[in-house]
């Protein structure tokens, strides 16, 4: 079992701190004065040391445990601002080729509509040309 001993926190025994630990989380009021109450004067203030090194060890990992809430939360933060950023990218060039296959689509449509009506006007003219000739030869 692997303990962090923070620096400052001397004379603190891990089973001591695990012990305090559970009784605080499992929230089991313990009043100090009953604690203290059978223990000689220089113990109580050994354990008295002994608790305030084990609410500021508590505080320390409070603050270590929130450190690293905040790194990974920034973490993930700095993620999603990255796809963000190749989703807009993305976006912008699927937009660009779409504008430019819409204009060659456009250019192709109009074409084709040029082309047709060219070939509409020709084979009216050659039509005309015919009957022409036709009328030409009964008429003479």
């Amino acid at each position: 079992m692997v303990v962090y001993d923070p620096p400052g926190v001397i004379g603190v025994k891990p089973d001591v701190v695990f012990d305090l630990l559970y009784l605080r989380s499992a929230r089991q009021p313990q009043p100090p004065l009953r604690l203290l109450s059978g223990l000689p004067p220089a113990q109580v203030t050994c354990v008295g040391d002994i608790m305030h090194n084990v609410k500021r060890l508590h505080y320390l990992l409070l603050l270590r445990f929130l450190q690293v809430v905040v790194v990974f939360v920034f973490a993930v933060r700095v993620e999603a601002q990255e796809k963000m950023a190749s989703l807009k990218d993305r976006a912008d060039k699927d937009v660009q080729q779409h504008n430019a296959e819409m204009k060659e689509l456009i250019r192709i449509i109009d074409h084709d509509r040029r082309l047709r009506e060219f070939m509409n006007a020709k084979s009216k003219e050659r039509d005309e040309d015919q009957q022409l000739v036709a009328w030409r030869l009964r008429k003479g």
